[in-house]
């Protein structure tokens, strides 16, 4: 099957009629993309297909417990007058009675009375059929049967539901019954067992067969019971689902509004005061090194020159004093040696030493002007050049500790201005409590419902087990016709044959389911040791998985993120082992996930999923990046627009960033 358009007529939120292509424009590109916010229409597009194809029996997620006609009334609109009525549009191809054929199923009503008139048309080729319209339900069970579309229409709740360990056995049944047509072998023991009664119940006298009746509609009454409390529980599913995704859109709404910064401004406000001592301290110790010797860091080259000055001055006054000595030792040697010297060596000595006193006069000649202390001279050594070095390092250091400091602090004030005031927050507050109140409710529902579940399942064993050994009495006791005993005995080995084919249909098929679905997790799993192979239970459909080492792994110990993964190869596998080529409908896809699972699963489910993917989501679970990752796959882009001022939603081309043009009827 592969759809060719979708046409909305009045429906929910659609005013007017409009007319979307979602024709693949080739197989490298199977991918059809809405985008739509929350509210927008993105459901009301899923329901729409599923309404076309099954009507009565379609299974709507806006329908909860509604009658379908109330629920055909409250689909019409509320823009409109309800005599418009609204209608829905499927165009689809596939392949029937050995031909490929284009069908157009075009199903409309209008309020009449107190109840709803629907019309069902459809085409075959452009030719309408009376006759195709009348054999509707069953036409469709061949192209798409009803209980195995769950694996190809489904959204962000079906994946949770199988990620969900409790609730994922139940749906893995469901659809593996429907996908070997075990369902049916279960409605044909039934009629057996009913078969098989009837004729014991021939055989036997009035009073035991009294007894029988009585047992019969004692089995009746608790198989209805059990009925309205499966009911009552899938009811109560349905209300915590919808409880849920009222909690997360209270949650959302809170978060965009400032919430988490509200409900963190005490912490903010402790960060910053932390931040102020920290800044205190910082100007403190810049303070101190100021009231020191670092102002002399700004005169490196004078200090220098002092330096240079004080040591040329202690040099020079050694001079004089080595000059004074050496004066007086001149004196003393000439007086001593002078009666021994010839006149010309007098001479020569006297010259060399009038020359030695020049220069040493020379040194000792330096200006000397700063006359300062030892203790002076000492400090001077002391600071030049490592402890002011050491100094100016230090202060570089606190200034950019103080940089820092005030950088935080500036994000910090930026943060505490962003926060909502109390009042503009409350009732975002107050509708998060009441959605969680909500939740609670429903949640504490559907235990008590799951336990008369429970309890029904018992009543009817137990009055199922009273009516067999009833009838197995009965049949003991009397003796029956030959042909209610010849009946009798070739049902009970129908059912017997039966049960063996149901247990070699599962053995011989779960072996290849189990292959598709780890193949498909496999194909999704960033960590390739985490799961090595898993099992499904025959009898409970339990999930069994085992890591790398060969160890079972129990499913608690996967992220949240895993476990949808997980989901989504449950539904990958299933519908790769349904061998049908039918077009994959994903509502809000990836609404849990973080970021690297997220593109695991637009890198490698979405393109591969089937040869049309139509995607409905908003504008944070598939968003720039994520667009990029598809856009080599992606065929169509459309975005819903919800219009406040008209009460409607419009379908343009493109997507949240790239619009190209409108496209409406």
């Amino acid at each position: 099957m592969l759809l060719r358009e979708i046409v909305l007529h009045n429906f929910g939120g659609y005013r007017g009629r409009h007319v979307i292509d979602v024709t693949p424009p080739d197989v490298s590109r199977p991918i059809i993309l809405f985008g739509g916010l929350n509210g927008a229409g993105k459901t009301t597009l899923l329901d729409s297909m599923q309404l076309a194809l099954y009507g009565r029996r379609a299974r709507c997620a806006g329908r909860g417990n509604l009658a379908y006609e109330e629920y055909l009334r409250r689909c019409i609109n509320r823009s409109v007058s309800l005599r418009e009525g609204a209608a829905v549009e499927l165009c689809f191809e596939a392949t029937f009675d050995g031909a490929p054929s284009l069908f157009r199923v075009h199903r409309s009503w209008e309020p009449k009375g107190s109840g709803v008139r629907e019309h069902l048309d459809v085409s075959r080729d452009n030719i309408d059929s009376m006759l195709l319209a009348e054999r509707w339900d069953e036409i469709v069970e061949e192209l798409m049967p009803l209980d195995i579309a769950s694996l190809f229409f489904f959204d962000g709740e079906k994946i949770e539901a199988l990620a969900d360990p409790e609730r994922a056995g139940l749906v893995i049944s469901t659809a593996i019954d429907s996908l070997l047509g075990l369902n049916l072998l279960d409605r044909l023991t039934v009629d057996l067992n009913a078969l098989e009664r009837k004729k014991r119940a021939l055989s036997a006298d009035d009073s035991v067969r009294e007894r029988l009746e009585l047992l019969d509609a004692e089995v009746a009454a608790a198989r209805a019971d059990r009925a309205r409390a499966l009911q009552e529980r899938a009811a109560r599913l349905n209300d915590v689902d919808r409880a849920e995704l009222g909690h997360r859109s209270a949650k959302d709404a809170f978060r965009k509004h400032g919430g988490e910064l509200f409900e963190k401004r005490g912490e903010v406000d402790r960060q910053r005061a932390a931040l102020r001592v920290r800044l205190l301290d910082a100007e403190h110790q810049l303070v101190d090194a100021a009231a020191s010797s670092l102002p002399l860091c700004l005169v490196p080259d004078l200090l220098k020159q002092v330096v240079e000055q004080r040591r040329n001055e202690r040099n020079g006054a050694a001079a004089e004093l080595v000059n004074a000595l050496l004066e007086q030792r001149d004196t003393a040697m000439l007086s001593s040696i002078e009666s021994t010297l010839s006149k010309g060596a007098r001479s020569k000595l006297l010259e060399f030493l009038d020359a030695d006193r020049d220069r040493r006069e020379g040194e000792a000649t330096q200006p000397r002007y700063l006359a300062v202390s030892a203790d002076v001279d000492e400090r001077l050594a002391y600071l030049w050049p490592n402890e002011l070095e050491r100094l100016a390092a230090h202060t570089r250091e606190l200034l950019v500790v103080r940089q820092h400091v005030e950088d935080d602090l500036d994000e910090v004030d930026r943060t505490l201005a962003a926060v909502p005031a109390a009042d503009a927050i409350a009732v975002f507050s107050q509708n998060c409590d009441e959605a969680l109140r909500l939740l609670t409710q429903v949640q504490a529902r559907l235990a008590l419902a799951s336990d008369h579940v429970d309890e029904a399942n018992t009543k009817v064993m137990d009055r199922e087990g009273k009516l067999d050994r009833a009838y197995r009495d009965a049949s003991m006791a009397l003796a029956a016709e030959e042909d209610a005993h010849r009946i009798v005995d070739h049902a009970g080995r129908v059912r017997e044959t039966l049960e063996r084919y149901r247990r070699s249909l599962l053995d011989r098929h779960l072996s290849r389911i189990e292959a598709a679905v780890l193949d498909s997790l496999r194909s999704l799993l960033r960590k390739q040791r985490l799961i090595s192979d898993l099992r499904l239970d025959p009898d409970t459909f339990a999930l069994a998985l085992f890591d790398g080492d060969g160890n079972r792994l129990a499913t608690e110990r996967l992220s949240a993120g895993e476990r949808q993964l997980l989901a989504v190869a449950l539904l990958w596998g299933l519908a790769r082992v349904s061998g049908r080529e039918l077009p994959t409908i994903i509502d809000t896809p990836l609404g849990r996930l973080d970021s690297t699972h997220r593109r695991l699963i637009a890198d490698r489910y979405f393109p591969n999923a089937s040869r049309q993917v139509l995607l409905l989501s908003t504008d944070e679970e598939i968003d720039e990046r994520l667009l990029e990752v598809l856009r080599p796959s992606i065929g169509r882009t459309y975005e819903l627009r919800y219009d406040d001022n008209t009460s409607s939603t419009r379908v343009v081309d493109g997507y949240f960033w790239h619009e190209e043009g409108a496209h409406v009827a």
